[in-house]
């Protein structure tokens, strides 16, 4: 009972955006309208990933570090693609399409091309965002024609789930070359 009163008495909130289960990892996927969030979501269901939200997400925080992702009541099961109009997970992709809530363990902010803008290449620098009183990881891809925006959401994913065993590839691949820097100088 302690667990329901505290999501239940807990403060919540809106963002605009799509909450995924992908791999395991709660993955709020945010951006502009028109951005492809939906659509992006639509290709990870049919790879076999789990919808928590579409369009608008509620966040309620049950503790400090404990974030939670859930879709409003009158939208549950629900997606809109554009073009396709309203479409039931349940219906199209099974039970396994489609989940309450999940906890938000990463954040991927989709982001329009910008040739002008720099883009973080390799990783070492690590961004957050703060829903509520907990920094979530966050990671920002552009969106350009011809990119495969699920792959590269799904591989997000399965990167943070990485670092969060230990193995962060970037910070490794600095040390070698650092280290082979150094040898030659030597």
């Amino acid at each position: 009972i302690s667990v329901y009163l505290a999501e239940a008495l807990a403060e919540h909130r809106s963002i605009h955006g799509v909450m995924m289960d992908i791999k395991g990892v709660g993955v709020l996927i945010t951006g502009k309208s028109f951005v492809g969030k939906s659509e992006s979501a639509l290709e990870l269901l049919m790879r076999g990933h789990t919808l928590i939200a579409d369009d608008r997400v509620d966040i309620v925080q049950t503790e400090i570090g404990a974030v939670f992702g859930l879709a409003p009541e009158m939208t549950e099961r629900l997606m809109e693609i554009r073009g396709l109009g309203l479409i039931d997970v349940v219906d199209l992709f099974g039970v396994r399409a489609y989940r309450k809530k999940k906890k938000i363990m990463l954040i991927v902010e989709l982001i329009k091309w910008d040739q002008n803008q720099f883009y973080n290449r390799i990783g070492l620098e690590n961004e957050t965002q703060r829903l509520f009183d907990t920094d979530i990881p966050k990671v920002t891809i552009p969106v350009q024609p011809g990119r495969n925006i699920a792959s590269l959401i799904e591989v997000a994913a399965m990167n943070w789930r990485l670092k969060s065993f230990g193995r962060d590839v970037a910070s490794e691949f600095v040390e070698k070359l650092n280290k082979k820097v150094k040898g030659e100088e030597e």
